[in-house]
């Protein structure tokens, strides 16, 4: 049997792929100002795997990069906002005593699982339905966070052990954006086919 046409080269080579589009994400992602742009791109072409896209790596992500650039801006700024502004929420609140410590950390917490599993649906959403409004997929990614709030919780988990990962191994962030998009595609999705997403956004046009 050669060796291309087995099933291990198949998943060789896609392996090779989502490392290669983890490096991909990580440096369009270094002016950080572009982090809405690669995460969008990086949702994007793996989308594009699963339906069996024509079209390469390269291809489906700078197109996309490149789409509603001014507007993925603004998104980075609120993204990047909200992690300066709950920094420094953390930081304040570990002066604190004890008791308020504890309710403050517990908001904080609460807050970071509600944006994040909020902005995994909406991206998510996205491939799915590029035509509709942001403001329509805004709308159902909140829905979606609440209604599925255990994989909600499931996503950040996800997300968490990413972090931890690249906390210890910084190169690390080369391997497992690309891996870490792909697990939070799959949990949205199986959000999405719980309360049937798709006719949902046709009901709230």
């Amino acid at each position: 049997m050669n060796f291309i046409h087995t099933r291990f080269y198949s998943q060789l080579i896609q392996f090779c792929d989502y490392v290669f589009l983890s490096i991909l994400w990580a440096i369009s992602s270094l002016p950080l100002i572009t982090i809405a742009h690669s995460t969008m791109s990086t949702f994007i072409v793996i989308r594009g795997w699963r339906k069996e896209s024509s079209d390469g790596l390269l291809k489906m992500f700078f197109k996309e990069f490149k789409n509603h650039f001014y507007k993925k801006i603004f998104l980075s700024i609120g993204l990047l906002s909200f992690m300066l502004v709950l920094y420094m929420d953390i930081k304040i609140t570990l002066l604190m005593e004890s008791n308020m410590q504890t309710l403050f950390l517990i908001v904080a917490a609460l807050s970071l699982i509600l944006v994040s599993g909020t902005l995994v649906n909406f991206f998510n959403l996205y491939t799915l339905y590029p035509n509709k409004s942001n403001r329509l997929l805004l709308k159902n990614a909140l829905l979606l966070m609440v209604s599925q709030f255990l994989w909600t919780l499931i996503g950040f988990v996800v997300i968490c052990f990413s972090v931890l990962v690249v906390f210890i191994l910084p190169m690390m962030i080369f391997l497992v954006a690309a891996f870490t998009c792909y697990m939070q595609m799959k949990i949205s999705d199986k959000s999405i086919k719980n309360i049937e997403m798709k006719q949902l956004i046709t009901e709230t046009q």
